[in-house]
């Protein structure tokens, strides 16, 4: 499958699971609402768009909606695993109060 990102054409090898694939398909005959899945490695094709797909990050399931933009990228890259909080610092030393 050919894509077209920023004027350039990549060429990408689709991977789909066969239970998104079938998922999908059952989507559009309007029996299934969202697909809840936790294949991140699976690429977004031009038929999952306008879904809502849940992916699981390692803790809870994230909603994502799908749009035309998203197509041949994974479904975990736009989901994060790892989330920064902060570094220690002055606010930790002090209890959150500036002198």
């Amino acid at each position: 499958m050919k894509i077209v990102q920023e004027g350039k054409i990549v060429n990408r090898k689709i991977y789909i699971s066969h239970e998104i694939y079938t998922k999908v398909q059952k989507m559009k005959e309007g029996k299934l609402k969202f697909i809840k899945t936790r294949d991140r490695r699976s690429r977004v094709m031009p038929e999952m768009i306008g879904m809502r797909i849940q992916v699981y990050n390692g803790k809870d399931y994230k909603e994502i909606f799908i749009k035309e933009d998203m197509v041949g990228f994974t479904l975990g890259s736009f989901v994060p695993t790892r989330f920064f909080k902060s570094h220690g610092g002055a606010k930790k030393k002090d209890g959150g109060k500036k002198k």
